[in-house]
């Protein structure tokens, strides 16, 4: 192979920090690598390399590690496609050459590449050729390592038409943009990472806002749909709120008569077609729980009617029952042209607007029964005693309605607990801490067994029976066990009241629990997820009498409570 006399240094000089600089401007022009890489190689043809390529390593679906060319560059448009062609069909030495530089993070540099050298690396008769035709004469090979982590290969290399060899001073020039490429791709990664995790954070955030508007417009409307006294107004009310808080494309009341038969009573979105088509139907029974229809098609509760609804385009149904009176006689339908996956939390929230629908439905109701009622109280004067007193009734029974909603509105999880579970606002609300039985214990997972002996001890003191002591002793480990892991231990102490009770204090100063997810484990036999109490929570409410609960991002504080004897069920104890 022809002989090449290497640049003097001096001349060198201005020309490598030229394309220091030039290719440096390539780094933050583009967070895409394969850009900037591709970038860098071109800037490097011009009066330093005749040919650059950039590597990296990629696991192919079959298992075997190949070498990925990300960036290809020659001055001359139809050597660079000649270049990438011959990319395509290098090796296993290609491919080894480029993972040796990889994995020992060490450059390779040959300033002579012989005819000898060629023939020795290269076992293919056409590719060596190939290679022998472009007239090599030197060839450099330079990791691109940034923060300990090597992410590819820059090769380099001079031929005949240049006329020239790789020295020292341009295998350091190429060691150190390899470097600062290799800075610039890992930065941008890390950026890349960051406006992901970014994006998900803010996604996240924006269902919780999306939840926390939706129960503040339905708490902001209660009160108004509660105190409305026309039914026309009421029901346009609930629909305009449905609209507010739902992305559902039509909604309907539907009543039943005193006759049994089904009417459609109001309704928005729905066609003109489509509301003459509803034709009175009788003889179904009223739901009582919400039905969810995600896809019409496939629910042979649809059939009788699935060609209607394919008329108006609906393909998914959310009905909600509105228990009047006491009892199931209308439904809130939401329809949607699409199909659609119902969420728990959107069911829920649909869930509280129905019940919201039917006690206000229910006091409008009873308001115009009263209002009719006085109508008649004037034209028959000799029925007003009589009259008087229905009024009476009347309005006691619509304060009573709509004390009754209220009620539900701020007792909801203390009910679905039969007054089990008190939740606490502040410390000022848990109760009055009895006399120490024993020394507290500090929580790790080495000492729950010893608050459990404690329990048993204290169970003992107090003549507890044998099988509600054992009911305490479960419920001390599940909520100690509780601290333990999510709330990274804290404190426990039994304590004795003068009348036999006794109280369990647990501690801790973790994150607090999830509160957006007590309902369900409190409802929910088996649901859990990390960071509530899940079913060691449903287990804790079914084994004591009753349970504290002060939570937040300080910590948790849980006080358990066991009577002598097992006190009466909420429902029994108001019958007596």
């Amino acid at each position: 192979m022809p002989e090449f006399a290497p640049r003097d240094d001096n001349e060198a000089t201005p020309n490598r920090l030229r394309i220091l600089v030039e290719a440096s401007r390539q780094f933050n022009t583009s967070l895409d690598h394969e850009t900037v890489l591709q970038k860098i190689a071109d800037s490097l043809v011009h009066g330093f390399a005749d040919w650059c390529s950039v590597g990296m390593a990629d696991v192919a679906t079959d298992g075997n590690v190949r070498v990925h060319r990300l960036a290809t560059a020659h001055a001359d448009p139809e050597q660079l496609a000649r270049g990438k062609a011959l990319a395509q069909q290098e090796g296993s030495a290609a491919t080894a050459s480029y993972l040796r530089v990889m994995r020992t993070g060490q450059s390779e540099y040959y300033p002579e590449v012989t005819e000898e050298m060629l023939r020795a690396g290269v076992e293919n008769p056409e590719l060596l050729q190939e290679y022998l035709s472009l007239r090599i004469c030197s060839l450099m090979m330079v990791p691109m390592t940034a923060r300990g982590r090597t992410f590819g290969v820059i090769a380099l290399v001079t031929t005949a038409d240049s006329n020239r060899i790789f020295t020292e001073s341009d295998l350091t020039l190429a060691e150190d943009l390899a470097q600062r490429a290799a800075v610039a791709i890992d930065n941008a990664r890390l950026l890349r990472e960051a406006r992901e995790a970014t994006r998900i954070q803010e996604e996240a955030m924006a269902l919780h806002l999306q939840a926390e508007e939706r129960l503040s417009l339905l708490a902001d409307a209660a009160s108004s749909l509660i105190g409305s006294l026309h039914l026309s107004d009421l029901v346009s009310g609930i629909l305009s709120l449905s609209e507010r808080l739902f992305d559902a494309d039509a909604y309907a009341l539907w009543r039943r008569g005193g006759d049994g038969v089904w009417r459609m009573a109001s309704q928005s979105g729905l066609s003109e077609a489509f509301v003459r088509s509803q034709v009175p139907t009788g003889g179904h029974p009223a739901p009582t729980e919400p039905v969810i229809i995600e896809d019409v098609a496939l629910d042979e509760r649809m059939a009788p009617r699935l060609e209607v609804l394919r008329g108006e385009g609906v393909q998914a149904l959310l009905v909600l029952p509105l228990i009047l009176h006491g009892e199931p006689t209308g439904t809130f339908v939401f329809y949607y042209r699409r199909r659609q996956k119902f969420e728990p939390l959107e069911v829920r929230v649909a869930s509280a607007l129905g019940n919201l629908a039917a006690s206000a439905i229910t006091t409008v109701e009873l308001y115009e029964e009263q209002n009719r009622l006085r109508a008649a109280a004037e034209q028959e004067v000799a029925e007003r005693k009589r009259v008087e007193q229905e009024n009476t009734r009347l309005l006691r029974e619509a304060r009573a309605a709509a004390n009754q909603q209220r009620k539900f509105l701020r007792d909801v999880l203390a009910s679905v607990t039969e007054g089990k579970l008190h939740l606490c606002a502040t410390a000022g609300d848990l109760p009055r801490r009895s006399t120490p039985h024993l020394p507290p214990v500090a929580l790790v997972a080495e000492t729950i067994s010893q608050l459990r002996r404690q329990a048993i001890t204290a169970s003992e003191h107090t003549h507890l029976p044998e099988d509600r002591a054992q009911d305490l002793v479960t419920a001390v480990s599940e909520v100690a066990m509780n601290a333990v892991v999510h709330g990274g231990g804290g404190s426990g102490a039994v304590c004795v009241s003068r009348s036999g009770t006794l109280q369990v204090w647990i501690e801790d100063q973790g994150k607090g629990i999830n509160m957006d997810r007590l309902p369900l484990a409190t409802l929910e036999r088996g649901f859990t997820t990390a960071g509530t109490l899940g079913y060691g929570f449903w287990l804790v409410l079914n084994t004591v009498d009753r349970v504290w609960l002060l939570t937040g991002p300080t910590g948790t504080t849980v006080v358990l409570e066991m009577d002598r004897q097992k006190p009466l069920p909420s429902w029994r104890q108001k019958l007596s």
